[in-house]
């Protein structure tokens, strides 16, 4: 980042000065850096006097930010493609569980390959949502993902209702699903239609 031209006659001051420079432990932050580039550049000019320092050259403050800036840009990029990469092919193929109303939401939205229990008919789907102890289907028709989010069509096995929600990936093991537009979520509890609120938790269960 910078750079010292001197005509020094006194070389073993000048390395005990690269030495410590060498030693000197700068911060992360970019503000900390050009402070103890200064300071060094005031404490080597006090300390080696006899030294006749010609040139002392540091680059403009504006293009340095500008460099950091573009650099910290480049990484969170690269970190944010690879972290995403993971989550697709994780985070949205999975099993899933509400145990509050005994719900169970199966998915994968990379292959879209789910197999329904007893609706072969429907053939190959993102996923569906059931009820423990019954056999009643949310099925999954259509699937979006964008970012740490997932858009989905669902219909009910009967074909008679429809809607369309959102899956989020709150964390590796907690999803929301948020009802957005549509027929209510219902399912049915006791011989009657139970309906579901709009923001479900679900958590992820162990693989098998």
């Amino acid at each position: 980042m910078f750079a010292f031209y001197s005509d020094c006659k006194d070389t073993k001051n000048f390395a005990n000065a690269a030495h410590i420079y060498k030693k000197t432990k700068i911060k992360n932050s970019l503000g900390v850096i050009i402070k103890k580039i200064a300071t060094f550049a005031t404490e080597f000019t006090n300390k080696f006097g006899e030294c006749n320092i010609a040139k002392l050259h540091i680059f403009n403050v504006k293009d340095m930010n500008r460099l950091a800036f573009g650099t910290f840009l480049l990484l969170f990029s690269l970190t944010s493609m690879t972290c995403w990469a993971q989550t697709d092919s994780t985070a949205f193929r999975a099993n899933i569980i509400n145990n509050e109303y005994q719900l169970s939401l199966h998915f994968d939205f990379i292959t879209q390959a789910i197999d329904v229990p007893d609706h072969d008919i429907y053939g190959p789907l993102p996923g569906y949502l059931s009820k423990k102890n019954y056999n009643f289907y949310w099925l999954i028709t259509s699937a979006e993902i964008k970012d740490n989010k997932c858009k989905i069509q669902m219909i009910n096995d009967y074909g008679s209702e429809d809607l369309t929600a959102e899956l989020i990936v709150v964390n590796d093991s907690t999803y929301e699903l948020k009802q957005l537009k549509g027929s209510p979520l219902k399912m049915p509890a006791k011989g009657k239609w139970q309906r579901l609120p709009n923001t479900l938790v679900f958590k992820k269960t162990a693989k098998k």
